[in-house]
C-alpha cells in the first residue's frame, strides 16, 4: 500500500489517498490535485515530474514547480534543475 499526500503550507495534511502498492505517483496525481482545486502553486518532487501533470496545472492557472528527474531528456519550462526536492517521505523511503 503506498500514501499519496498533499500538505497545506505549513506542511499539515490537505489531501491524501492510499492505493495499492504498484500505483505510481503520477497515476495518482490526478484524483489528488482534483481535490486540492484551490492550490496556487504544485510544489512535488521527481515522482511528479511529468509533461501531462505540468501542462494540465499550467492550463488550470497553476505554477508547478517540481524538481526534475535524473534522466530526463528534456527540461519542462516548470522543472527548475536547481530546485531540491520539495517533499520527502518521513521514514526515508520513496
Amino acid at each position: 500500500t503506498r500514501v499519496h499526500a498533499l500538505t497545506e503550507t505549513l506542511g499539515q495534511p490537505y489531501v491524501f489517498d492510499l492505493t495499492p502498492g504498484h500505483v505510481s505517483d503520477v497515476k495518482a496525481a490526478n484524483l489528488l490535485l482534483r481535490r486540492a482545486a484551490g492550490a496556487r502553486y504544485l510544489i512535488a518532487d521527481k515522482g511528479y515530474d511529468a509533461d501531462a501533470i505540468c501542462k494540465s496545472r499550467r492550463q488550470e492557472g497553476k505554477v508547478p514547480v517540481i524538481s526534475g528527474r535524473i534522466n530526463r531528456s528534456a527540461r519542462s519550462a516548470t522543472t527548475r534543475p536547481d530546485t531540491a526536492t520539495a517533499t520527502a517521505s518521513p521514514s526515508g523511503y520513496e
